[in-house]
């Protein structure tokens, strides 16, 4: 197994002031805030912020979740507070997405049926051949509770939709009609499982994937199946990257490549030698990179769709949150010693840890089951990590691994979720 490579000179370790999960490949299931279990003024640092930021465009926002249902949106360059939306959901862990073009955030309480779209106040314009980026009051769209268990999120462009674990089901939301006819007339479901699923959304189709019954439906947005993937054990975590969708496996991951209408699959098992415990069971994938990354026991794993290679690497901790940044160019570590690493890619195909800095606690095995974790999100070149007992969210810039800047959450409740809502869009 390749072990990871610390660079003199490139790795920085700091002590953080933490007391104690876009950038989101818009294609698959957003790990960043999903699964975070676990404001007088904001007491943030008044840094000069060096974000790569391009004319005309926004640095977007944050939306957040705590445990008493209130739903929070924060500018993501200065922490300053949006807007705040009190109790929108029954309490409890809270997790939180954003749709493919930032425009939307959805907030999920699966334990009580809950879904709450919220408009992030950035919205695209069609002007002349472009697409203007405008401001409006954020507000709560509303409510969707017809779905049981609500789990999985994916979202591509014009769409978004949830997994329903308990009734078996997906909720599809058209966006277009959301926004103009609001939830209820644009929600329809396709009829699935009743299991713990996994889906990647396509222009015309869907890929949904059982955890239990260990296949991959082809299915288009009405629930009528064309082909059927057999052979995928203990099936968890999907990523796509342009023609090649991945999904993990307890025996490795599945690669199904579209081949016109058809799909064709190929497992790629986990290395020989291979730790009994290790198994890629979240997955993520970037525009601008040719390969996946996913979890791999105390590490990483890199696949290449089309070598059909599974390359894994060990870290100094295992992952407790990973993914691309916004511009593909780091992968980030959220360690379970509280530790974030920026990782590069070297031209021989090795990673590198090129900044790190301590911005939590190490993870507590003791502590009660349900306690409230830390969330990762990404932005471009930049981290974003809640403390969640302390609501507060550190934005840490990769290239130096410097803390630029603690923003608080007013909220007497723990942070659940998080996501970046960035809109791209030209400002007038």
């Amino acid at each position: 197994m390749k072990k990871i490579l610390l660079l003199a000179g490139l790795v920085f370790a700091f002590s953080a002031c933490a007391t104690d999960r876009d950038y989101h490949d818009h294609d698959h299931d957003h790990h960043h805030g999903h699964d975070g279990h676990g404001h007088d003024h904001h007491g943030h640092d008044h840094h000069d912020h060096h974000h790569d930021h391009q004319h005309g465009m926004a640095d977007g926002r944050l939306l957040v979740a705590t445990a008493d249902g209130t739903l929070w949106l924060f500018d993501a360059h200065d922490g300053d507070e949006i807007a705040h939306f009190d109790n929108v959901l029954s309490e409890g862990s809270i997790a939180v997405y954003g749709n493919f073009t930032g425009e939307l955030g959805y907030a999920i309480n699966r334990n009580t049926h809950q879904v709450a779209i919220i408009h992030s106040g950035q919205k695209l314009e069609e002007h002349d051949g472009h697409e203007d980026l405008v401001f409006i009051d954020p507000s709560v769209l509303g409510i969707f509770t017809e779905g049981l268990r609500p789990t999985h999120f994916n979202t591509t462009l014009g769409r978004s939709a949830i997994y329903n674990d308990q009734s078996g089901n997906l909720t599809i939301f058209d966006e277009t009609t959301l926004m103009s006819q609001g939830i209820a007339a644009s929600a329809s479901f396709a009829g699935a499982e009743v299991d713990h699923g996994a889906m990647v959304l396509l222009h015309d189709r869907m890929l949904v994937g059982y955890l239990n019954q260990a296949r991959v439906d082809v299915m288009d947005y009405e629930g009528n199946v064309s082909q059927v993937i057999e052979n995928a054990p203990r099936l968890h975590g999907q990523a796509r990257i342009g023609r090649h969708s991945i999904f993990g496996l307890s025996t490795g991951v599945m690669v199904i490549e579209q081949r016109g209408s058809n799909f064709e699959a190929t497992t790629i098992p986990n290395p020989a030698g291979s730790p009994e415990n290790a198994r890629v069971g979240t997955v993520y994938g970037h525009p601008v990179r040719d390969f996946f990354v996913g979890n791999f026991g105390q590490g990483l794993a890199l696949i290449d769709p089309v070598a059909k290679t599974f390359t894994p690497f060990d870290l100094p901790t295992m992952p407790w949150r990973f993914g691309f940044d916004r511009s593909g160019e780091y992968i980030v570590v959220l360690g379970r010693d509280g530790i974030l690493y920026a990782l590069e890619i070297e031209d021989d195909g090795d990673l590198h840890i090129h900044s790190q800095v301590q911005v939590v606690e190490p993870h507590n095995p003791d502590a009660p089951a349900g306690s409230a974790i830390p969330v990762l999100v990404l932005g471009s070149k930049i981290a974003y990590v809640s403390n969640p007992a302390a609501r507060t969210i550190l934005e840490v810039h990769l290239h130096d691994g410097d803390i630029e800047a603690e923003f608080v959450v007013p909220a007497a409740a723990s942070i659940t979720g998080m996501v970046l809502l960035v809109t791209d869009g030209i400002v007038h």
